[in-house]
């Protein structure tokens, strides 16, 4: 749908709005509306996006082993502020309240026998965003840490510090993408691979947790080859850190470049230590892409400006 701009004025110039989305949200002559600037884009709504407030109801009674947890994490990442949720019985509740703990900013404001209303009770932020982001990468750097330190000692006693690590990444990760799902403050042309990012964060932890399981359960002694391997493959972690926070192209490309030296390392490691070796593969694979989803969000992102 294209527009002509109409000259109102010595400097200020106007564009009519859709009849049908007039319509549509009820506006009249008199009425406000709110411009968001974004770049080229400007978005034109009938609320502030922070205050706009995205109600659902969920019925999960006629399936009572549907995991609750699932749903709710799903509304929740999807960008809605207050869910009502139909229930069945004291398990189910038990499901919904443990949902609820890893919905930072959501409580229980409303249960009665049988419907119970979860809501939003914090007001986000850009730099909410940007802390809780960054714990999620201080999350996975603790994990790394942890895992190489035990493996040196031998010890393997701190699987449950990794899974308490793993836990909160989730948490972290979920927060962050729901503020990517409800476009609160980032850039739309950015969305997209921003998100993919959050996505490989959560990948991450949970991969150095499946290998420290296996390890533990299957009493692997990893040798000094391996925790090289998986020591460089920090190194490697740290490498994308860097580039995504210093915005720096360069940087993006030598994760790229890197890859092909350190997956060949792994690979030799498969047959010898098997699932462990072939999760940290998976690691850096991810770190790789990454690579690739750092260069498009800022070499687009300079080209746009200039």
């Amino acid at each position: 749908m294209r527009r002509r701009l109409i000259q109102h004025g010595e400097k200020t110039l106007m564009v009519s709005l859709p009849a049908k989305w007039v319509r549509l949200q009820g506006l009249k002559k008199g009425d406000e509306v709110v411009l968001a600037p974004e770049n080229s884009f400007v978005t034109i709504s009938k609320e502030e996006r922070f205050e706009a407030v995205h109600k659902i109801k969920i019925s999960i009674k006629p399936e009572p082993h549907l995991p609750a947890h699932a749903v709710l994490s799903n509304a929740y990442k999807l960008g809605f502020d207050e869910i009502l949720v139909d229930y069945s019985g004291k398990e189910q509740l038990e499901c919904i309240k443990q949902a609820v703990k890893s919905m930072i900013g959501f409580e229980i404001v409303n249960l009665t026998v049988d419907t119970c209303m979860i809501k939003s009770v914090i007001k986000s932020t850009d730099m909410e965003y940007e802390s809780i982001k960054k714990r999620c990468w201080f999350s996975i750097k603790s994990a790394f840490e942890t895992f190489i330190s035990d493996m040196k000692s031998g010890k393997q006693d701190n699987y449950n510090v990794v899974c308490e690590l793993y836990d909160n990444n989730i948490k972290f990760t979920d927060f962050c993408r729901r503020l990517i799902n409800k476009h609160v403050f980032l850039d739309v042309k950015n969305s997209c691979l921003e998100y993919s990012v959050i996505l490989k964060l959560v990948s991450v932890l949970a991969l150095i947790k499946e290998a420290y399981f296996c390890i533990m359960e299957k009493k692997i002694k990893p040798g000094r080859d391996f925790i090289d391997f998986v020591e460089k493959s920090y190194d490697y972690f740290n490498l994308v850190y860097d580039a995504y926070y210093e915005k720096d192209f360069s940087l993006g490309t030598k994760v790229i470049a890197r890859w092909e030296v350190l997956n060949h390392l792994g690979e030799k490691l498969l047959k010898k230590y098997g699932v462990p070796a072939s999760k940290f593969l998976e690691i850096i694979r991810y770190c790789r892409n990454s690579g690739g989803h750092i260069i498009g969000l800022y070499y687009l992102d300079n080209e746009l400006k200039t």
